[in-house]
This record gives structure tokens, C-alpha cells and sequence, in this order.
């Protein structure tokens, strides 16, 4: 008799920085199926096409930013169910209004343990 297999979480990583991309894309890459986007019109291209379980979210970006992404997916009944962490260099974004629409908001530099933690507890 064969045991079921889970299925690996999906995350959706979403930073214009090519370096962050690569550096967060290999250290969650043991407890999720990651893959990347470099900006907002990008991710949603991705959510539509393969959505995620989760999508680690940059604030600032070009074409669409963090808080455009976050709006149109918390806006779309197809996306109530995502967990959304948004992450930013900008120390005042947590107290932006905005904010409180992400399942969670971190502030860079981002431990990457931490993140995969965080991740997993959302989607526990």
C-alpha cells in the first residue's frame, strides 16, 4: 500500500531585485515550490495563471507596486483565501493603512529562516 503524498506549498516571491529574488527563492526553496516575479504586473500574471499559497510581497517596485498588488488580490473573491506577507525597506509602511490588508508586514533585512517560519505558520 502506497501513502498519499502532500503537496508541497507554493510561494510566489515578488522583488524587482534580482539578488533578493535569488537569495529568498533558496531559502525557501526546502519547504516551498517557489517562483518569482519581478514586479507587480508580473506577479499577477503568475497569480492568474498558477496561484500560489502564499506571495512574499515587495512594497516598491516598478509597474505596479506591493500596495496595488495587494489591493487588486484582496479585491478579487478568486484571491480572499491568499496569505499575503508584504515586505519593504520603508520603516513607516507598517502603519500605513494599506498594511492591514497583508496577512503580515515585515521590515528588510528579513531573516530568511524567519520567513519560511512565518510562511509556514500562515498556511498552517
Amino acid at each position: 500500500m502506497t501513502t498519499p503524498t502532500t503537496a508541497r506549498k507554493r510561494a510566489l516571491i515578488v522583488d524587482d531585485n534580482p539578488d533578493l529574488l535569488t537569495i529568498f527563492s533558496l531559502g525557501l526553496g526546502d519547504a516551498f515550490d517557489v517562483a518569482t516575479a519581478v514586479d507587480g504586473l508580473d506577479a499577477m500574471e503568475k497569480i492568474a495563471a498558477d496561484c500560489p499559497d502564499v506571495v512574499i510581497l515587495d512594497v516598491n517596485m516598478p509597474r505596479m507596486d506591493g500596495f496595488e498588488v495587494l489591493s487588486a488580490l484582496r479585491n478579487n473573491p478568486s484571491y480572499q483565501h491568499l496569505k499575503i506577507i508584504l515586505i519593504t525597506g520603508n520603516s513607516t509602511v507598517p502603519s500605513f493603512p494599506e498594511s492591514g490588508e497583508a496577512d503580515l508586514v515585515l521590515s528588510k533585512p528579513v531573516s530568511i529562516d524567519e520567513l519560511s517560519r512565518l510562511a509556514r505558520r500562515l498556511l498552517a
